[in-house]
């Protein structure tokens, strides 16, 4: 093991120079968590507004049920394609790379849905109504879970546009610790 993985983790971080973007367990819960309920409560809002009140109803008994299996369906997936990521510093490449993945998994959750309760899958103007809030909450949801779990790595790693990120950071940790910078 490297000095400076050692280091990194004794000081209780997972994340290396190699490994920017790591993440521990609980991040990636958090994250997991918080894309299901936002995902709900998204779902509540569209369907909620378009089809009052059983739109609610919908959303109780079919959407948040469906999406918790989904969660339990995904999360591995979704933690491996993380565990990939982890050498990968740049955000955007992450935001894309997730956004592609609520995509799939939105249209997968949706389809099922379908093939559950009618029989078969169709993406027809009348069912349109359907799957778009749907895949927009699935979507939305998926980026800002990600950004929650994320939250810790992205407080710590220097931006790539700011050249002095890191001795900056080095000085702000030196005053913190009443060290005289450089030592």
């Amino acid at each position: 093991m490297t000095r400076l993985r050692e280091s990194a983790r004794a000081a209780g971080s997972v994340r290396t120079a190699a490994e920017p973007m790591a993440f521990t367990n609980g991040e990636f819960l958090r994250g997991a968590a918080t894309a299901w309920l936002l995902f709900v409560a998204f779902d509540a809002v569209a369907f909620g507004t378009l089809f009052f009140p059983s739109g609610l109803m919908l959303v109780a008994v079919v959407a948040a049920p469906v999406s918790f299996l989904a969660l339990l369906v995904f999360a591995m997936p979704a933690w491996w394609l993380g565990r990939s990521l982890r050498r990968q510093r740049r955000v955007a490449v992450h935001l894309t790379v997730f956004a592609g993945f609520g995509l799939v998994v939105a249209l997968l959750s949706t389809a099922a849905y379908f093939l559950m309760a009618t029989g078969t899958v169709s993406v027809e103007s009348a069912s349109l109504l359907l799957w778009l809030p749907n895949v927009v909450a699935g979507v939305s949801a998926t980026l800002l879970g990600w950004r929650r779990g994320a939250r810790a790595v992205l407080a710590v790693t220097p931006r790539a546009s700011d050249p002095d990120g890191i001795a900056e950071d080095a000085l702000a940790e030196a005053e913190r610790s009443g060290r005289p910078a450089g030592a």
